[in-house]
């Protein structure tokens, strides 16, 4: 990490996250009091074996799962303090998530899937679709506002996943082998437009892929392996 980067706030703080899978009387730990500090504007990239616990790594990070122990803060925030109905609407404002798969609501056309994450997040109608707009025109959609998931090609559903994780200006965006179900040079095109648009927003943005060329255009890289980070 350079000077500059380190000089910028926390954004996103594990500390000591242990966590435990049980089948039957088996248990499987695959976080072992894992630490993970992420910087304003900081490009960071996790790379692992299939099972090592990196997607779980990811919904500790964002709530979505509770680890056995440890500790997870949002720009110094406990998460363990936010109380539970209030979780959804921080989340929505404080992160964005990139998935392997798209998780676009069929129904809705491509306007209104980045829109619907912003009414989340408790922006009005209008400026929800003001921001939809705007950032899927940057991704290069603007022509493709109005076609629904099923028109769209994979590319252009991580395009439009990726407008959805922006939308809120998070402070971080989390990404979970986002180039998996693309073929190569679409996979090529995303990676370049979630360093450039984050980085133009001065996102933090943590990258979890199986792609080492990936992995080495962030300015930190970390790998996981026995359930800690190296």
């Amino acid at each position: 990490m350079n000077m500059e980067a380190h000089l910028q706030p926390v954004v996103l703080e594990a500390k000591g996250l242990r966590k435990v899978f049980r089948s039957g009387t088996r248990e499987i730990e695959v976080l072992r009091g894992t630490d993970l500090e992420l910087r304003e504007g900081e490009t960071l990239s996790i790379q692992g074996e299939s099972g090592s616990g990196k997607s779980t790594l990811l919904n500790l990070l964002a709530g979505i799962e509770q680890p056995e122990e440890g500790e997870v803060f949002w720009k110094g925030t406990s998460l363990a303090g936010i109380p539970e109905r209030q979780r959804p609407g921080r989340r929505a404002a404080y992160l964005g998530f990139v998935f392997q798969a798209f998780y676009l609501i069929p129904e809705l056309d491509t306007l209104e899937n980045v829109a619907f994450a912003a009414r989340v997040a408790g922006h009005s109608p209008r400026r929800a679709r003001t921001r939809a707009k705007e950032l899927l025109g940057e991704l290069g959609m603007a022509e493709r506002l109005h076609s629904r998931p099923d028109q769209l090609s994979g590319g252009e559903r991580q395009r439009t996943a990726i407008a959805r994780a922006l939308v809120n200006e998070p402070s971080v965006v989390l990404a979970d082998e986002p180039t998996g179900n693309l073929d190569e040079a679409t996979a090529e095109r995303v990676i370049e437009q979630l360093f450039a648009v984050s980085g133009a927003r001065r996102t933090a943005f943590l990258l979890v892929t199986h792609n080492s060329s990936f992995a080495g255009r962030a300015e930190r890289r970390l790998h996981l392996t026995s359930g800690r980070l190296h």
